[in-house]
């Protein structure tokens, strides 16, 4: 049936199923009965078909999506993304090389897989590049994870709920995992007639995922690292529409998938340079913007765009953290570049050095790259709001990260 399933997506194999062409030629040939034949078409249709949907259950379902939401891992981010990963949603970290897009990758993983013991992560790596001593370390030595380990969670215990996809170098391989996700998460129990009486579909999720392996159980998040290999060597002339439709459907694909089972999917993307200033940042000096051309913008749910603080002005520091060892680097700015989803503001963004968040959090309501307010947060209680010129902004970003504590992952 899963054969099957597939094959009706394609042109050739839909005129067979709907009766387009000689069955009982085609049910020789294939050497099946033509009652088997039957069998199958109609569970391929009743798989396939849309399938109506109360107004109520929809509405229930975005306040659920509304309300749910995972921790990226920095408490900054999480405030730009009013409240963190929200389940069903697909969030896109877009950024240079270096600028931590797979750090906050990592961190977005061990606080998923940290917060409930059942808690499983899916990790898609398509640059081959996952390192599991890095995730270690930030497992061991960041003050985000305190708590966690305080409650006796090791990082055994954490990784053996975290699974590392590896065999996902082109665009086919990572539609083949989906669907083998897809297949795994879902059970369906086809209409029958018994009686002159019509039993409807149903998924009982709750009793699949008892049989099932428990990992399935629990997915919570699936990090694909990096899409943008996948479709920027099929990307540029001819190959465009094929680009395009490969990643309209595996967006597709993916949301589904998020939204059907609640799960928050997260994806980095690589940067190209725009022509001149990206007239959607609320930085003068962003010329980056998310590769993958126009197709990809209306993908994701939000777009984050990180970018290095020294653009800004923001030299390396030092932070010692809650085990007195020191961490140093470039701060980093994480801004929301694009959100479809209404509850997200698009133009905020946050000051982070690395993954080591600051308490130092920017609202931009400015337009045309035009910083008009700075929001700095002094402490946990309030936040403390000033007016700023343009000119002025370096200074009171440096002003803050000195006076102000931080809050590490």
């Amino acid at each position: 049936m899963t054969e099957a399933t597939s094959l009706a997506r394609i042109p050739e194999e839909a005129k067979i199923l709907f009766g387009e062409v000689n069955v009982e030629e085609y049910c020789k040939k294939q050497k099946i009965s033509m009652e088997a034949f039957e069998k199958l078409r109609r569970q391929v249709i009743e798989l396939n078909k849309v399938k109506p949907k109360r107004g109520l259950e929809l509405l229930d379902k975005l306040n659920t999506r509304l309300t749910n939401y995972l921790s990226i891992g920095c408490s900054g981010i999480n405030d730009l993304l009013a409240g963190g990963l929200h389940l069903g949603d697909i969030t896109e970290i877009s950024g240079e090389s270096t600028t931590g897009k797979t750090r906050l990758c990592y961190a977005a993983t061990l606080s998923t897989a940290c917060l409930n013991v059942d808690n499983t992560v899916l990790y898609i790596d398509t640059l081959n590049s996952f390192s599991p001593e890095l995730m270690r370390i930030l497992f061991q030595e960041s003050d985000r994870f305190v708590d966690a380990r305080d409650q006796g969670m090791c990082a055994e215990n954490v990784f053996r709920r975290i699974r590392i996809s590896r065999n996902c170098m082109d665009v086919f391989a990572v539609f083949s995992l989906v669907e083998d996700l897809r297949q795994k998460l879902q059970v369906k129990v086809f209409a029958t007639i018994r009686n002159g009486n019509t039993i409807s579909p149903t998924t009982n999720l709750a009793k699949f995922r008892q049989s099932e392996d428990s990992f399935y159980s629990g997915l919570k998040l699936v990090v694909l690292d990096s899409i943008a290999p996948l479709f920027l060597p099929i990307l540029g002339g001819y190959a465009d529409e094929k680009a395009n439709s490969l990643m309209t459907s595996l967006t597709r694909m993916l949301r589904d998938l998020a939204r059907e089972h609640d799960i928050a999917i997260l994806v980095t993307n690589s940067v190209e340079n725009s022509r001149s200033t990206n007239p959607m940042s609320a930085f003068a000096s962003t010329t980056a913007k998310p590769a993958l051309k126009t197709t990809w913008t209306y993908m994701p749910d939000v777009t984050l765009l990180l970018t290095l603080g020294e653009d800004i002005g923001l030299k390396q520091r030092v932070y010692i953290n809650q085990q007195g060892s020191e961490v140093s680097g470039v701060p980093r700015i994480c801004e929301v570049l694009r959100s479809h989803t209404g509850i997200i503001p698009c133009g905020s963004s946050v000051a982070i050095r690395g993954l080591q968040a600051q308490f130092l959090l920017i609202h931009i309501t400015g337009s045309n790259g035009i910083l008009s307010n700075l929001g700095i947060r002094c402490d946990r209680n309030g936040i403390l709001l000033l007016s700023s010129s343009v000119e002025r902004k370096d200074e009171l970003i440096n002003q803050s990260f000195k006076r102000n504590s931080c809050d590490s992952i």
